[in-house]
């Protein structure tokens, strides 16, 4: 467990989800996908993305309930102290529509608009590093890390679509 230096320790079972979460938002490594036979790799997609969500959601959870124990005052002097939560609760709405529009009715429905919705991932996955990133106090070589792929990826994403 870790303390982050708040009152009740927050179990790190944290570090499977959030990689999940990157690979999930930033299209299951688009260098797989863009190969011959990307389709079993497209399909971990939406779980992956709805786990990702499941995750964030129970991680602000805990963060609001066993931490704070739902004292606001607490809360809203955390959001001026620690920045990396203010991170973090945008990048859970913005996770929240894509959830909710996660479904094929919904991608029916809203037509091209689903797709355009859906690239808030992007900003989810670069808000998630961030999230990472400002809490780590010393070592900051895994967010870097994290930081350097997502970045690769996105950049990969980006010559692909402009090489059509």
């Amino acid at each position: 467990t870790r303390t982050n230096g708040m009152r009740t320790p927050i179990p790190v079972a944290s570090d499977v989800a959030p990689r999940a979460h990157f690979f999930a938002t930033s299209d299951v490594c688009p260098p797989a996908t863009s190969g011959p036979s990307p389709a079993p790799l497209l399909r971990l997609r939406r779980p992956l993305g709805l786990w990702a969500f499941t995750y964030a959601l129970l991680h602000f959870t805990v963060y609001l309930v066993l931490d704070r124990q739902l004292v606001w005052s607490e809360i809203l002097k955390d959001l001026g102290k620690r920045p990396y939560i203010m991170v973090g609760f945008a990048a859970v709405v913005l996770l929240l529509p894509l959830a909710a529009t996660s479904t094929a009715w919904a991608m029916r429905k809203l037509g091209r608009r689903w797709q355009k919705l859906h690239r808030l991932a992007y900003a989810t996955a670069i808000l998630g590093v961030l999230h990472f990133a400002l809490q780590v106090k010393k070592d900051l070589t895994e967010p870097l890390i994290y930081a350097a792929v997502l970045a690769s990826l996105l950049g990969w994403r980006a010559l692909r679509k402009r090489r059509g």
